[in-house]
């Protein structure tokens, strides 16, 4: 039998502590249902969209967090991206 190697065990560890991570705060509610391409993770569970009755400035700041921090005017981006996903109706995933 084979024994796994370091980075097979790094790897399961960030996986793991990423499963962990959630941007919904506890007393949030879930939001609408995905579209089906949109709503499998990884783990087999089935996601959901942020809650809908969010404030805008809320939504803008989740969106912040997922841009990385080496990009030129996240703020900027995050705009931009709120202003499309919102005139294309796409729900916040």
């Amino acid at each position: 039998m084979r024994t796994p190697t370091r980075l097979t065990i790094l790897t399961a560890a960030l996986l793991a502590t990423l499963a962990g991570c959630s941007l919904f705060e506890e007393s949030e509610e879930e939001g609408g249902a995905l579209p089906p391409d949109m709503a499998r993770r990884a783990d087999g569970k089935t996601a959901t969209a942020w809650p809908t009755s969010l404030p805008e400035a809320d939504v803008k700041k989740r969106i912040v967090q997922l841009i990385p921090a080496y990009a030129k005017d996240r703020q900027g981006w995050a705009t931009d991206l709120h202003t499309a996903f919102k005139t294309l109706e796409v729900p916040h995933a």
